[in-house]
């Protein structure tokens, strides 16, 4: 189960990306990547994809936070 604001893996070029939306039935979100995609002629960045929650894999990496040692 993905929240809103979980770091996952674009589903189209592999780089970091974000959930910004979940469905209420929990099945569908949108993921924002921090990458460029080529669209048309243009390089937009922070481009939006719909995709099934089931489909977008965590990025284990950012749940962990660092800690402080003192």
């Amino acid at each position: 189960m993905v929240d809103v604001g979980d770091h996952v893996v674009c589903p189209v070029c592999g780089g970091k990306a974000r959930v910004v939306y979940v469905s209420r039935d929990g099945k569908r979100c949108i993921v924002k990547c921090l990458q460029r995609h080529i669209h048309g002629l243009r390089s937009i960045r922070g481009l939006c994809f719909l995709v099934d929650c089931s489909e977008v894999k965590r990025n284990e990496r950012y749940l962990s936070k660092p800690t402080k040692l003192m």
